[in-house]
């Protein structure tokens, strides 16, 4: 089947999924909705997470109806047929390389190192900055504090991963990540009071 019709068929399969999810799944099966509140306070209900899910999936699903190859697909009939000889076949059935474990590992260092900086931005710029006397666990509620770790760890993650996929860094990535991180903040932090970003609720 040509690689346009695949991802034809995927992005009609998550539209789908998509709309079992929210109009099938969530209505019926979870018990609270988007947000409640609870003695004056916003809560994160039940029906947040997989509505935000199904949400980005539907639009994963629009963004691969809507792509169009760049280069056309070459014409099978016109092809001359030959039978593939033995490095082709072993190039399609081969087990795991070494350049396939160098590029997992990579990946794994890049959310490690990204982490890291999420755990500890925070509390090392306090340290640096009001001293060994200063607790972060104190202030891990307030602002600027609860965001410096997640803004820091989520901006080197994003903009880290999409160079490594281009090979390449750029300004535009710079600010990929900062909307996607302002973007977080926006929907899980600013509405509710009770609410810790990442990694404040295990500091």
């Amino acid at each position: 089947m040509p690689l346009a019709n695949l991802n034809r068929w995927l992005g009609v399969f998550a539209l789908l999924f998509c709309g079992a999810t929210l109009f099938l799944w969530i209505p019926f099966d979870v018990d609270t909705g988007m947000v409640e509140k609870v003695r004056r306070q916003i809560r994160l209900g039940d029906a947040f997470a997989p509505t935000i899910a199904a949400l980005l999936i539907r639009l994963g699903g629009l963004l691969v109806l809507l792509q169009r190859p760049t280069k056309p697909l070459p014409d099978k009939s016109e092809a001359p047929l030959r039978s593939p000889d033995s490095s082709q076949l072993a190039t399609a059935n081969r087990l795991l390389q070494p350049k396939d474990l160098a590029f997992s590992l990579y990946i794994i260092l890049l959310v490690t190192i990204a982490l890291m900086l999420m755990r500890y931005a925070g509390p090392m710029l306090l340290l640096l900055l009001e001293g060994p006397d200063m607790q972060y666990r104190l202030l891990r509620d307030t602002a600027p504090w609860k965001y410096i770790g997640f803004v820091v760890g989520g901006m080197f993650m994003v903009t880290s991963l999409i160079a490594f996929s281009e090979k390449r860094l750029r300004f535009s990535h710079f600010l990929t990540a900062v909307f996607v991180v302002l973007l977080l903040i926006a929907v899980y932090d600013l509405p509710f009071d009770d609410l810790l970003l990442p990694p404040n609720g295990d500091v």
